[in-house]
């Protein structure tokens, strides 16, 4: 007190403060809830300062960290997100019995954050403002559209196809003699022009001949569609 953290003009002041060294030491391998009660726990002093725009944009170094970029996965929410509460009211902070008579201090958070019946999924809304918090400029309807994308894709039918029975591969067989009247494609004009480099049609071209190559993996075929 009065080095570290600044000089605290209350009781409620060091009592966070305590709070705030047992999440650290408690939930020193546990980042995603240590970071969720360190949140409510400075919620009530960012709330009080937000119109002190210096010191708010000292913990905005990553204000644009995703620019530019389309992270995948941030609909899902984690099971770590949905145990959000105020760290007062963690039995593995302060234990059981205080647990309960800490209600009080609870201050102005309002009632955490629950699952939404599903516990899965994260709301639009809740989506968007991840996404722009981490710097992404998207607009709104930018942001549904993603958002119900990523919702759909573990529903899609995969396209019909069928199965074979061995994947087969093109190799080459050496060449044979092409003559007019066939495709002017399939003339290996690299080897033709090895022959001689007078091109003579049925005479000095060439066209290449290609076998197939039997796998050990089965291969799928598209079906055809009208």
């Amino acid at each position: 007190s009065g080095s570290l953290g600044g000089q605290s003009d209350s009781d409620a002041m060091e009592g966070d403060a305590w709070l705030g060294a047992r999440i650290i030491k408690v939930y020193a391998e546990d980042w995603l809830k240590g970071a969720s009660r360190f949140a409510s726990l400075l919620l009530p002093y960012l709330a009080e300062e937000k119109n002190t725009a210096d010191q708010i944009a000292k913990l905005m170094d990553t204000k644009h960290a995703g620019a530019g970029q389309f992270p995948s996965g941030l609909i899902n929410k984690d099971q770590g997100e949905m145990d959000n509460i105020h760290p007062s009211m963690d039995p593995d902070l302060i234990g059981d019995a205080s647990a309960n008579e800490a209600g009080a201090r609870e201050s102005n958070l309002g009632e955490s954050s629950q699952s939404d019946g599903n516990g899965q999924y994260r709301e639009p809304f809740e989506y968007g403002e991840i996404l722009k918090s981490a710097g992404i400029d998207l607009s709104d309807h930018q942001i549904a559209v993603r958002y119900y994308r990523e919702r759909s894709i573990p529903h899609l039918v995969s396209f019909p196809s069928k199965r074979q029975l061995v994947k087969t591969e093109l190799i080459p067989e050496g060449t044979t003699l092409w003559e007019p009247g066939e495709p002017i494609e399939d003339v290996d004009w690299f080897s033709s022009m090895s022959m001689s480099h007078k091109v003579i049609p049925g005479v000095t071209t060439v066209k290449r001949e290609w076998g197939f190559d039997e796998g050990a993996e089965p291969e799928v075929e598209p079906c055809d569609l009208d």
